[in-house]
């Protein structure tokens, strides 16, 4: 038994039980890593920020790489080494004219090589949310999709990363999509979905041909109640 002294906002392990990830929001900021079999804390300098849940960091199939993006504003990845994470880039995911930035959504493919990350960026005009994708080795994207009306609350993709699949809260005024399917080769949508509603949730399978999709009935930042969800077949197109 390991006691964790503070609020724990999100915590992951990776497919083979190597290691689990548990960040605090308070009164430390930051993340421990244990041992899944002993609970022995096998690193707790990693700072991280965040106040409220958002979606876990992301670990690859072995716990090689582990990435995660918070409330600074910035993705960070990490590489185990040494017997601890070391850090292999971190990078800004502010945009325009964001005068704030939380990251959000979150995932990496299995051998961690690609890493998608959603954002939460305040604007003048309210809330503007982006999908960023990178390479494990370069804190430069390779396309950045930024026509998401709000926050970009959820994050999956395939196992190969060849299709990265997110939920989103969408614009208040349902003008644009809340459910989009990228090809890692590009920020052009593959699939787009419209609900009445926000989608806070996504699961995609191993091979991408499939994933479902939930969320609030009605947009999440109105008074409302209900919740809707949809399955899509990402190689067919069809819902």
């Amino acid at each position: 038994e390991t006691e964790i002294i503070g609020n724990v906002v999100e915590m992951n392990i990776d497919d083979n039980n190597t290691r689990i990830v548990v960040p605090v929001s308070a009164p430390d900021k930051k993340m421990y890593v244990l041992d899944p079999e002993t609970g022995e804390i096998l690193q707790d300098d990693i700072y991280y920020y965040s106040n409220s849940p958002t979606q876990a960091p992301a670990l690859s199939a072995n716990a090689e790489y582990l990435a995660f993006a918070d409330f600074t504003g910035y993705a960070t990845l990490l590489h185990w080494e040494n017997d601890k994470y070391e850090q292999v880039w971190r990078t800004s995911v502010s945009y325009g004219e964001e005068t704030s930035t939380w990251g959000s959504g979150i995932a990496i493919s299995k051998d961690g090589s690609y890493i998608a990350i959603g954002t939460l960026g305040f604007v003048p005009s309210g809330y503007a949310g982006r999908v960023f994708l990178f390479n494990n080795y370069s804190p430069n994207p390779i396309w950045i999709y930024t026509d998401v009306g709000d926050e970009v609350s959820n994050i999956d993709m395939s196992d190969d990363g060849s299709l990265i699949a997110c939920a989103t809260y969408g614009p208040m005024d349902h003008s644009t999509s809340d459910f989009f399917v990228f090809r890692k080769q590009s920020n052009v949508p593959l699939i787009e979905l419209n609900t009445p509603g926000s989608l806070e949730y996504v699961d995609m399978n191993g091979d991408g041909s499939l994933c479902i999709t939930s969320g609030k009935a009605v947009h999440v930042r109105e008074m409302g109640w209900g919740g809707n969800a949809y399955c899509i077949y990402s190689t067919s197109m069809t819902i």
